[in-house]
């Protein structure tokens, strides 16, 4: 059975590994709880999680070489609106904490470690998916999408000591543009998508040396501007969706979302 085996294979790859979602999501859903199918435009509400294990960034301007650690954790609500079911135009608010490890030297030479944790604090996004062209099972879209979060630190050491947070600053944000096609068998719609992004972290600590030669600030940049997505969509074609997504190579991650059509 072929959707079997699309579908082990994803989960076998999720183990090893900001969400785009299937590129087929604008037509699945037919038939609402208050809305005529036959409507030009609905609305889907719905929740939405991501878990970034290892985001692969890597030091800019006041820094060079990797990021040892960049994870972050997201929780939020998404609001949809589709149209003709081609266009699904969304924003997403949510609730997103971070933490980050990195090596910077000092003007000696000297090797220096640097670790931050962030609160929850608020993350918003804005995008769009079109479902572009469908043969037979087959489906290809597009989609795209920006999101920022301006964090504040709950803890940031130097070497392992605590440092003053006075006047500190965290800037996050990441745009996508991505590519995919799905495949519909029963209940499940498989896809895979190719993914180009770019996430940049600014961070600013008056109080302490963050960066190469004593800089106060410092900057986090994706390391590898293109990955593969992953996922998979159960619907019954009515009322409710639901999608789990793996990232991999420009960053390793799983989100998992749901979608009550209205």
């Amino acid at each position: 059975m072929k959707w079997l085996f699309c579908f082990s294979c994803f989960w076998m790859i999720s183990l090893w590994s900001a969400p785009n979602g299937n590129p087929a999501t604008p037509y699945i859903l037919k038939k609402g709880f208050f809305i005529p199918a036959e409507c030009w435009a609905n609305i889907r509400i719905g929740y939405e999680g991501d878990f970034i294990f290892d985001g692969k960034m890597e030091q800019k301007e006041e820094g060079d070489g990797d990021v040892d650690r960049y994870r972050q954790t997201v929780n939020s609500g998404i609001v949809t609106l589709n149209l003709l079911h081609r266009l699904d135009l969304y924003s997403v608010f949510g609730s997103s904490r971070t933490s980050s490890h990195w090596r910077f030297k000092d003007g000696l030479g000297a090797i220096h470690n640097g670790e931050f944790e962030t609160f929850h604090n608020l993350l918003w996004a804005v995008g769009f998916r079109s479902f572009l062209a469908r043969w037979n099972r087959w489906g290809i879209g597009l989609g795209a999408r920006y999101s920022s979060s301006h964090p504040h630190f709950r803890t940031f050491t130097i070497d392992g000591t605590q440092a003053p947070l006075g006047g500190s600053l965290c800037r996050w944000t990441e745009w996508q543009i991505n590519l995919g096609a799905s495949y519909h068998v029963h209940f499940f719609t498989p896809y895979v998508a190719l993914n180009c992004m770019r996430a940049r972290t600014k961070l600013a600590l008056p109080s302490e040396a963050i960066g190469n030669g004593g800089a106060h600030t410092n900057h986090f940049q994706t390391s590898n501007p293109v990955g593969i997505n992953i996922g998979c969509t159960l619907s019954t074609e009515s009322y409710f969706l639901l999608n789990l997504e793996a990232r991999l190579i420009d960053e390793e991650a799983l989100s998992l979302s749901g979608e009550f059509r209205f």
